[in-house]
């Protein structure tokens, strides 16, 4: 259930941060969606006090947020490399650190390497307080979706593992995509609607053979 529904608010980000890129440069959508994310996260570890810790991983769980990155510059093939790249080391960071640790480092990373970009490509003009509030405040919304997205994803497969939760995402995803594109385009894919149902067929079916191995093992115990 967990992953699922970090796959649908993943799929929302994805829709609002495409209504971002009307106002936004590349980098420009990347900052704003780790940034007001960063501000959330710190604030909540503030409210509950925990204790801020990185150190004792394996150094490629430090480059998680740049990998982020990579991931929006990326081509279409290297961009899947690179998100299940990045999905099982934000998992590790998850595991290593606890959940909103882990995904600080992502989003500290990525807030700082996007700034950088969008100064290098003289995008700086979006950074000004007078063009960020002409902005649509809806469209900031996909950070929060992206954020609990995240989260979802490290406990969700923590308790499963990476193949599982990278599919139900990919389930939830399309699924509302889907959903999105009828309400607000009134398209309708019955190719992809094909395809999520015979996603979760098959997870269905890989459960229900688990299943029954563990009773099988457990009778001949």
């Amino acid at each position: 259930g967990l992953l699922l529904l970090a796959g649908i608010l993943q799929g929302v980000m994805v829709s609002l941060n495409g209504q971002m890129g009307n106002y936004f440069s590349l980098f420009g959508i990347c900052f704003f969606v780790h940034a007001i994310a960063l501000v959330l996260l710190l604030a909540y570890l503030l409210a509950k006090r925990q204790t801020l810790r990185f150190a004792g991983a394996p150094w490629y769980v430090y480059l998680v947020g740049v990998m982020g990155i990579a991931i929006v510059a990326s081509s279409s093939l290297l961009n899947g490399f690179f998100n299940s790249i990045n999905r099982m080391t934000n998992v590790r960071a998850g595991k290593l650190f606890g959940t909103a640790n882990g995904a600080l480092i992502n989003y500290v990373e990525a807030t700082v390497l996007s700034l950088l970009l969008m100064l290098v490509l003289k995008n700086g003009k979006e950074l000004s307080w007078g063009y960020i509030v002409s902005v649509p405040w809806w469209v900031y919304l996909g950070s929060i979706c992206g954020l609990l997205a995240q989260l979802l994803q490290i406990v969700g497969t923590l308790r499963s593992n990476t193949l599982v939760s990278s599919i139900l995402m990919l389930a939830g995803n399309l699924g509302m995509s889907l959903t999105l594109d009828y309400v607000f385009y009134g398209t309708f894919s019955l190719l992809r609607a094909a395809g999520i149902f015979l996603i979760l067929a098959g997870m269905a079916l890989v459960e229900k053979e688990k299943t029954a191995e563990a009773q099988t093992a457990a009778e001949e115990k």
